[in-house]
């Protein structure tokens, strides 16, 4: 083995073959990947000079990559990488999807909201496939709406007031000082959108731009707005008209601040309303009764509530659950 301690070292061909042609083919190179410690015996080394004659011929010469070269630098390439790379017929055992419900049944205490291991994931879970096995379809609704133009007057049309408020008082005499019908002001303009089913929209805006006037014209909550006659609002094909009159339950519009009946408990109060919501067509043919009580359990144990539910809601005058707990 010659080395040389600049430019290191570069195998050559075996003693036998040292007088034979001096360049270096593609061939030679991938018989040069192969050899092995076991077959290194009778190779000498020269050193890689930058100036010889081999830098200046060999070196500076370009030599397509074949079709075996390409099969060789992947071979390497697979051999030398950390990481590896499988197909999806060649997924690992542990890599395999498995059913988180594999072990639940029913009565087990992962599904019981009154006891500490309650999972909700696993309860939604086991709720949608058992729905999903006995054929009860869930109801939803997407909807659309076309060229939507909204007007207010009076109490509906509340404008945010900021600094600037009072330097332009002068200018908006009119909305202060009027006679007979109140004025009308053009809040949405031609607003077109589509929410499918199962999708969630998030309306944003700043103050007075118009997001809670949007929400209330979806839902048909129209105290004080006037809806002009060329919009459209459909639900899954169903006019508002029609959907507003027959499936009035489908379509609620929460307010930021809830009422309720302040002498009620909280329990009393989910139930009323898990009663209102109970469906026709219910799983495992389960009574309204414990259907009713079950989803009231399940609601307080969700948001926390499961301590308050024998005490008042309350309000500004009867002392009840606190502001957190009465939003939740």
């Amino acid at each position: 083995m010659a080395s040389d301690p600049h430019y290191g070292t570069r195998p050559l061909a075996s003693p036998e073959a040292s007088d034979s042609s001096s360049s270096n083919t593609a061939a030679d190179r991938r018989t040069m990947l192969d050899i092995g410690p076991e077959h290194s015996k009778g190779l000498r080394y020269a050193p890689i000079r930058s100036g010889s004659d081999f830098d200046r011929t060999s070196s500076r010469e370009i030599v397509p990559i074949g079709v075996d070269d390409r099969a060789e630098l992947m071979r390497l390439a697979s051999a030398l990488s950390p990481s590896k790379s499988y197909t999806s017929t060649q997924l690992p055992d542990e890599l395999e999807r498995k059913d988180t419900l594999g072990t639940v049944e029913f009565g087990d205490p992962v599904l019981d909201p009154s006891k500490p291991e309650f999972d909700v994931y696993k309860w939604a879970r086991m709720l949608m496939r058992t729905m999903d096995e006995e054929g009860v379809k869930a109801r939803r609704a997407g909807f659309t709406f076309k060229h939507l133009n909204v007007s207010g007057s009076g109490s509906a049309l509340n404008l945010q007031k900021n600094v600037g408020s009072v330097f332009m008082a002068p200018l908006r005499l009119r909305e202060y000082i009027h006679f007979g019908k109140k004025p009308e002001k053009r809040i949405l303009r031609n607003f077109d959108g589509v929410v499918k089913s199962g999708e969630m929209l998030v309306v944003l805006g700043r103050p007075g731009s118009g997001c809670s006037t949007l929400l209330k014209t979806v839902c048909g909550e129209f105290n004080g707005l006037l809806l002009d006659q060329s919009s459209v609002i459909h639900y899954n094909g169903i006019p508002q008209e029609k959907m507003l009159k027959e499936f009035k339950g489908e379509v609620a519009y929460n307010k930021e601040v809830d009422q309720h009946f302040p002498h009620l408990t909280v329990g009393q109060t989910l139930e009323f309303a898990a009663a209102a919501r109970t469906p026709h067509n219910r799983v495992r043919d389960v009574s309204r009764k414990t259907y009713v009580g079950h989803m009231a359990k399940v609601v307080m144990a969700v948001f926390g509530l499961s301590h308050t539910r024998n005490t008042k809601v309350g309000n500004d005058f009867v002392r009840g659950v606190s502001g957190g707990e009465r939003k939740r």
